[in-house]
Order: C-alpha cells, then sequence, then structure tokens
C-alpha cells in the first residue's frame, strides 16, 4: 500500500492506483520510499536529504506522467489518422462500382440529349409524336441525373464524419446505401441479395455504422474471384434476435483459415492478399460496433466463405420487413 499522500496524487492522474501504467513502477517505489521515510523522526541532516530525494522522485514522476500522457495523446492522433486512411481506402475501393453506376445514366444521358439537338434542329416542325419522343428523352435524362445526384449524396454521407448525426436509426436503410454504392463492383463478382426481416431501430451515427456495412462488404467482394458469378453470392440478412438487432453479411469467398480468423479484429491483421487493404477495416468496424453497445464476430472456413454477424442494441417497437 503506497503513502496516502502519494496515492492522491496517483488517483488524481490515474483515476486509481491500479489504473497506473507499469512503466512507473520503479519510480513510484523510490517516491513511496521517501514518503514512508519522511514519517519517522529524524536528524535534520537526514530530513532534508529525505526532502531532496522526494522532490527529485517526484519531479520524475510529474515528467514520467507527462511523457506517457503525450504519448496517449499522439497515439490517438495517430489512430485518427489511421481512420481518416482506411475510410479513403474503402471510398477507394468504391471507384470501380461507383463508376460502373454513374457510366450507365451517363450513356442514356448522351444518347438522349444527341437526340434532342437533332430533333431540334432539324428545322421541321415537330408533330404530336415528335414531341412526346422529346418529352420522354428530358424525362430519361432527368431519371439518369437524378440517379447520379443520389450516388454523390451517399459518397458524402459516408464519408463524412457525423453527416448524418447519432439518432435512431434503421439498419436497413443503411444497408441499402451500402450496397447501392458497391453493387456495380458485387454484381461483377456474385449476386447479391438482401433479406430484411423486421426490426427495431438502432441508436447510432448513420454515416459511422455505414462505414462498417462498406467494409464487410468489401470484405465480401474482395474474398471473391472474378469470373465465376453464378457460383458466387453476397447476402446481407437483418433480424431480431433476443431483443437485439442483428445484422449478417454472407459470402462464398474463399473463407479465413482458422489461425486468421482469432486475430481477424486485431489492427492490421488482414485476412485477404497482400495489398487489398491496411488490416484496419476489420478493426475499425470492431470498435464502431462495440462503442455502440454491440458485438461483432466471424465465422469462416477456408473454401466455403464468411459470415459476419453484427448484433446491436434496439431501441423502441419492432418495424415490420
Amino acid at each position: 500500500m503506497v503513502h496516502t499522500l502519494l496515492q492522491h496524487q496517483l488517483e488524481k492522474a490515474f483515476g486509481s492506483v491500479a489504473a497506473v501504467p507499469r512503466e512507473l513502477d520503479a519510480l513510484i517505489a523510490e517516491l513511496d520510499a521517501a514518503c514512508q521515510g519522511g514519517q519517522a523522526p529524524a536528524a535534520d541532516g537526514e530530513r532534508a536529504l529525505l526532502q531532496v530525494s522526494f522532490e527529485i522522485a517526484s519531479r520524475r514522476l510529474t515528467e514520467a506522467i507527462r511523457q506517457l500522457q503525450a504519448g496517449a495523446t499522439e497515439r490517438e492522433r495517430l489512430k485518427e489518422r489511421l481512420n481518416a486512411s482506411e475510410r479513403l481506402a474503402s471510398l477507394g475501393t468504391l471507384s470501380a462500382g461507383v463508376s460502373h453506376e454513374i457510366n450507365n445514366p451517363l450513356a442514356f444521358i448522351s444518347a438522349n440529349l444527341t437526340f434532342l439537338i437533332e430533333a431540334l434542329s432539324s428545322g421541321t416542325p415537330l408533330d404530336l409524336a415528335a414531341r412526346e419522343e422529346c418529352l420522354a428523352a428530358v424525362t430519361d435524362v432527368r431519371t439518369g441525373t437524378d440517379r447520379i445526384a443520389k450516388i454523390v449524396h451517399n459518397l458524402r454521407l459516408f464519408s463524412t464524419p457525423g453527416a448524418l448525426g447519432t439518432q435512431a436509426v434503421d439498419v436497413r436503410q443503411v444497408i441499402r446505401l451500402a450496397v447501392d454504392l458497391l453493387a456495380g463492383a458485387l454484381s461483377s463478382r456474385a449476386k447479391v441479395t438482401c433479406e430484411f426481416g423486421a426490426v427495431s431501430l438502432v441508436p447510432a451515427e448513420g454515416a459511422r455504422l455505414g462505414q462498417v456495412f462498406l467494409h464487410l462488404l468489401r470484405n465480401a467482394l474482395q474474398s471473391i474471384t472474378e469470373g465465376a458469378y453464378d457460383q458466387n453470392e453476397v447476402r446481407v440478412v437483418s433480424r431480431m434476435h433476443q431483443g437485439q438487432v442483428v445484422v449478417e453479411v454472407f459470402d462464398t469467398g474463399r473463407g479465413i483459415g482458422a489461425e486468421a480468423l482469432t486475430r481477424v479484429f486485431e489492427p492490421f491483421v488482414s485476412p485477404r492478399e497482400v495489398g487489398e487493404g491496411q488490416g484496419l477495416g476489420l478493426s475499425i468496424c470492431h470498435g464502431i460496433v462495440t462503442s455502440l453497445g454491440g458485438t461483432i464476430e466471424a465465422q469462416s472456413e477456408p473454401g466455403r466463405g464468411s459470415v459476419f454477424r453484427v448484433r446491436l442494441p434496439a431501441v423502441g417497437d419492432v418495424l415490420p420487413g
């Protein structure tokens, strides 16, 4: 048991003596010895030496605490930078799918504009049928621009922390946004199905929760080799279980080995091929889900696909499927 005065100082710095980092054990022992020694009667010279010893140890302890706190702050900054880097990597992975999704509406926007230019520059008065064709072309252009605007809007929501705020959200809407963004990339490798059962709302920031499902869908995408569309599937299921909202992301990809599976949520441990991410995505997913009071787990076997299961606390009544 450390000296009462020292105990108060440690509790002030760390909240409790038990929370003091082990790196400070030697300094604390030295300072405690100085405190304990100062309790007994001593000659003036001995008391002066004890006072000097106490001051030196106290200063060293204060400096060590300052350095630890500075290191913790720097680690938090590094963590934020790594999180931002992984978020950008996720958005980079979206590029192929998003470009596909944007190219389709752009193609028929261009075709319809070409038709309108030709029709309106012919110099021939338009009859009723021609006007109806022009109106249909304009409607197609509007539909295409709305589709592009929706894609850009969804990208902004997922790339901007806090964009949706913290509120009670329907996970099914968040999943739809994530699937919508990755639809082009996913559809080139596997059949994509969503089975949305009745669920309650969950307390979450929509953008951060969306990041979780983007990561899980991206993992599914990266686990599936191109060229066997008919043999592969990515399936997202939502349901209620024991008062919690459960979301499962299944894939028929190459799976994860037993050793990697035990560490799959650790930072810088990636179950995928080299160059397919920094090994931070699932760690970030774990951090986001646990911060919301939920859990995330993985089941997988090499060659037999994977399932990632997210459980989140429910808020309010169950909404119909």
